[in-house]
């Protein structure tokens, strides 16, 4: 039922991407796709799903084309990762086999497995499947309004998110969310071990995201988002991410958004120093020796605790740690 909310025009006319708008009365932004160009896309991608296996030469040519589809449609910047890491494994694998000067046993060199990126065929195909539909937003005139800001940091032991009236500087409501061991389940991760960073920052942006989305929910106001993880940061912008467990979150960023019609968020790297309340936050389920003194601007602000489900967090897709096949496309097919 997850729809990708971009405005396409099917039309017999050749692509047209410019934006369009109404003076002063705000903007909008308007995709057209031909015909003849998504009749091509499902045609190549239907037989690549159903096969299984298909030349790596033929998926590289494919993944190029998503490539640009990406650069129209920002959102799907996640499906075109996992292509491309797909083909980075298969290259690198190839070459080790014949470093070792060995062969495979059952399927050519210059064939890939398809069921390594079973996941993105998925909602690719899916995709192109409600194209036989016209995708229609209706973009209001009045541009959306830029008035909260989401600040958040994270530890080992948890992460931490405030939301911010940006004019007046009032702190709305804080927040926090314990590390768990569905966590270490579901990510990777290691309560009290620091070498997650990346994955708990942009984890911090998914929750907090998806804590306050009433605020920002129908386009109503722009997100604007703060951290001090350029990483995460990046992950956010592109909604993409070369690293297949940040990837995963960036997907669920983009999935999130398009359920909600949130607008893209403003996203900006904000100096640890200047992170205090938020670093503060996100150590309240540290041990005693790892919290960090109450900063003045938090005396007597109620944190929220968000708790997380006894079977995870509310993730759609599988995680790049269950099931890093659908994901990194590092698995070997056992037959080889």
């Amino acid at each position: 039922n997850i729809r990708f909310r971009e405005e396409i025009h099917r039309s017999g006319k050749k692509q047209d991407t410019r934006p369009s708008g109404c003076g002063d009365c705000g903007t909008r932004s308007r995709t057209r796709l031909s015909e003849k160009t998504l009749e091509g896309w499902r045609s190549e991608a239907a037989p690549i799903k159903q096969q299984p296996v298909v030349s790596y030469r033929r998926l590289r040519r494919f993944t190029g084309k998503l490539s640009w589809v990406s650069g129209v449609l920002p959102r799907t910047r996640w499906i075109v990762r996992v292509f491309y890491a797909v083909l980075k494994a298969a290259d690198k694998e190839r070459r080790s086999r014949e470093d070792r000067g060995i062969k495979r046993k059952h399927t050519p060199e210059h064939l890939v497995h398809t069921k390594r990126c079973e996941l993105a065929l998925i909602w690719i195909d899916a995709f192109w499947q409600h194209g036989n539909k016209m995708i229609t937003r209706v973009f209001s005139f009045k541009a959306a309004s830029k008035g909260l800001a989401i600040v958040v940091d994270a530890s080992p032991w948890g992460v931490g998110g405030i939301l911010v009236h940006i004019t007046s500087g009032k702190v709305v409501q804080v927040a926090a969310s314990r590390i768990t061991e569905s966590d270490e389940k579901q990510l990777g991760v290691k309560i009290g071990f620091a070498g997650s960073q990346g994955i708990l920052e942009t984890l911090a942006i998914w929750v907090f995201l998806h804590l306050w989305r009433r605020f920002f929910t129908d386009r109503q106001r722009v997100p604007i988002l703060r951290s001090d993880s350029r990483a995460a940061i990046s992950s956010a912008e592109k909604l993409a991410s070369g690293t297949p467990f940040m990837n995963h979150l960036a997907a669920e960023l983009a999935l999130m958004m398009e359920l909600h019609d949130i607008v893209t968020p403003e996203v900006r790297h904000l100096p640890g120093k200047l992170n205090v309340c938020a670093d503060h936050t996100s150590r309240i389920y540290a041990p005693p020796e790892n919290q960090e003194p109450v900063p003045p601007e938090m005396a007597g602000v109620r944190i929220r605790d968000v708790a997380v489900p006894s079977a995870g967090r509310p993730f759609l897709l599988p995680t790049a740690f269950l099931r890093p096949d659908l994901w990194s496309g590092g698995v070997e097919d056992e037959a080889e």
